[in-house]
């Protein structure tokens, strides 16, 4: 059972083939979304405004990938999801 996210953010599909859905409540704001590879390479950025963000990933190989989300208030927290 996963921790619930601060301004309850959620992220789907979860593995994912082609688009990434991120949302999150009213009262959370988000500036930032990082993407990462297992090596620790970042392999995409995606400056955000609004209540959600949809992150094309059907370029990214297959695997395991690290998503740093960045609020507004500087908090970043961490997600990890597959592609597939």
């Amino acid at each position: 059972h996963e921790n619930t996210l601060p301004g309850n953010l959620q992220v789907s599909p979860n593995p994912a083939s082609d688009v990434l859905h991120v949302t999150w409540d009213a009262g959370y704001s988000v500036v930032q979304i990082d993407i990462y590879d297992v090596s620790g390479k970042r392999v995409m950025s995606s400056a955000v405004n609004g209540q959600n963000a949809d992150l094309n990933i059907s370029e990214l190989p297959d695997g395991v990938y690290n998503m740093k989300i960045t609020g507004g208030n500087g908090q970043v927290t961490d997600y990890r999801f597959m592609k597939n």
